[in-house]
């Protein structure tokens, strides 16, 4: 809740699986944030037009979906996913970045990062780690 503040943990399920033909990865996860319980569902995929990853995501805590698309650098994995959404707190259009670790097995780092208020950097506000227990 603000970078000069400790961050805080909460335990939480994910089940992950491959749909329509194992071409969409679909993320469906449950815990508990700042006292409430939260549910998301993210959709990951490979766009073929356009030759990049995409994500689509909705939890509980907004009602709202987000969207963005990215590439993978090829020497760590990682995908980064980058988009904008308009935040009606600051009344502007911000950027956001999502970023999923691919080169690891059975085991998930997820990372949201949201644009600064002044705009000039990106900063992280949701970690997610996890380890596969099945």
């Amino acid at each position: 809740m603000g970078m000069d503040k400790e961050a805080m943990t909460s335990p939480g399920e994910s089940k992950i699986e491959m749909i329509l033909g194992n071409r969409f990865m679909k993320w469906s996860s449950r815990g508990e944030m700042m006292g409430q319980q939260v549910e998301s569902l993210m959709i990951l995929g490979f766009d073929k037009r356009i030759k990049k990853f995409t994500i689509y995501g909705f939890d509980t805590m907004g009602t709202y979906a987000v969207s963005a698309q990215g590439e993978q650098d090829p020497e760590n994995g990682i995908i980064t996913f980058e988009g904008t959404n308009f935040e009606p707190a600051f009344n502007k259009e911000m950027r956001y970045q999502m970023r999923f670790n691919t080169n690891q097995k059975d085991k998930i780092d997820f990372a949201v990062l949201f644009e600064s208020p002044d705009g000039k950097e990106l900063l992280p506000v949701v970690q997610v780690s996890g380890t596969r227990t099945q």
